[in-house]
């Protein structure tokens, strides 16, 4: 793959774990930010936050879930995870009700509206990347998909 911009030198193997973890927590935010300006999230989000979007696709994979789940799975505290759903269920995203038998439990489902959201924000993200990964060839192509693999694996199970 042809180069068009200078990478960014990484430290090498044997560097300290500190200055390692230092450029990888940097190269997650800067990913995290060149996604969100090259998906077409911004044009999205002026109407959606970000944050919303993230819960929205979180209660989308999951199914219906409590709010103190929510905010595990989105790292939030209590107040902020309560704050989230209630904005979810006053922008018409999502609705509470109750599981089963206890009813001291509230879940948070998808309404039609937040289906409808999740899946444009999926599309848009699946349409963007399709066009970012149409400039690698094969073998480059098959390498960013198992180093994103493996940074997810290596997110998920360090929680």
């Amino acid at each position: 793959m042809e180069k068009q911009k200078k990478m960014t030198s990484s430290p090498s193997p044997d560097t300290d774990l500190s200055a390692a973890s230092r450029h990888a927590s940097e190269m997650v935010l800067k990913l995290a930010g060149i996604l969100h300006q090259t998906t077409g999230a911004p044009n999205l989000t002026k109407k959606t936050p970000f944050r919303q979007l993230q819960a929205l696709l979180i209660i989308s994979e999951h199914g219906p879930m409590t709010v103190g789940d929510l905010g595990k799975v989105m790292n939030l505290a209590p107040s902020t995870g309560s704050e989230l759903a209630a904005r979810l269920v006053n922008a018409g995203f999502a609705c509470r009700g109750f599981g089963g038998d206890d009813r001291r439990q509230c879940f948070l489902r998808l309404t039609g509206q937040g289906k409808r959201e999740a899946q444009k924000y999926k599309r848009t993200v699946r349409l963007a990347m399709k066009q970012k990964m149409s400039a690698l060839d094969t073998a480059d192509r098959k390498e960013f998909l198992e180093s994103l693999e493996k940074i997810v694996y290596l997110l998920e199970t360090s929680r």
